[in-house]
C-alpha cells in the first residue's frame, strides 16, 4: 500500500467519554485519523453510522459530521455512550485530493519572508513552541549520555578538545569531553562522560 496515495484503516477506537449533540468524540489518541476521512461510529444495539472527520480538535477530539456536507457541519453523536462501548474506526481509503495550487499557497510565506514554509508540528497539527515542545528523550543507541536533556552547551577551549555539557531544565546532567590526536580532528585520544 502507498501511504501517499491511501490511509490506512484505524481499528476500532473505543470512546473515552460519551459522543456529544455538537460532533465532539473523545478517545485515546486521533494518531491514524485525518481531516475528510470517512470514518463509522457503532455501539452496542445502535446502528452503524459512516460520518466526516470535519476537524482534529487535540490529540485525543475528533469533530464529525456529515460526509457530504460542509467542513463547519456537524452531526449529534450523543447516542454513542460509553456505556452502550461506541467506538470510532476507519477503513483503508484513497486520501483526500487536494489541489498543487492550494497546497502551494497554504505553505506561501507573505513578504517579507517570501519563502515556502517548512514547519515541524505534532500529530494533531500543533507547532513545536515553548508551550508544545519537540519530544525528545536524550537516549539513543549507543549514547554516550543515556540521561534525560533539553540542552547541549559546546565548547572547545583549544585546538583539539570539545566539551559538551548537557543539561535538563536547567541542571547539568553530564558532561562529555573529547580530546582528538591532532587539530584535523579525525582520531579521538580520549573521551570522557563526568
Amino acid at each position: 500500500m502507498f501511504i501517499e496515495k491511501k490511509w490506512m484503516r484505524v481499528p476500532p477506537r473505543l470512546l473515552t467519554s460519551d459522543g456529544t449533540s455538537t460532533g465532539v468524540i473523545n478517545i485515546s489518541s486521533v494518531r491514524g485519523f485525518y481531516v475528510k476521512q470517512h470514518v463509522a461510529i457503532k455501539g452496542v444495539a445502535l446502528p452503524t453510522i459512516k460520518l466526516q472527520i470535519k476537524r482534529i480538535l487535540s490529540d485525543s477530539k475528533i469533530l464529525v459530521g456529515p460526509i457530504n456536507g460542509k467542513i463547519t457541519d456537524y452531526s449529534d453523536v450523543s447516542i454513542y455512550t460509553t456505556a452502550a462501548l461506541s467506538s470510532i474506526e476507519a477503513e483503508e481509503q484513497a486520501r483526500n485530493e487536494i489541489p498543487v495550487a492550494d497546497r502551494d499557497r497554504a505553505v506561501y510565506a507573505e513578504e517579507p519572508i517570501v519563502a515556502t514554509r517548512n514547519v515541524l508540528v505534532d500529530d494533531t497539527g500543533d507547532y513545536y513552541n515553548t508551550d508544545n515542545p519537540l519530544p525528545t528523550n536524550g537516549i539513543q543507541a549507543n549514547s554516550i549520555v543515556p540521561f534525560k536533556y533539553d540542552a547541549i552547551y559546546p565548547s572547545y577551549p583549544d585546538a583539539v578538545t570539545e566539551i559538551y555539557v548537557y543539561k535538563n531544565q536547567g541542571t547539568t546532567v553530564a558532561t562529555v569531553t573529547v580530546v582528538y590526536l591532532d587539530s584535523s580532528k579525525v582520531e579521538f585520544s580520549s573521551l570522557t562522560r563526568t
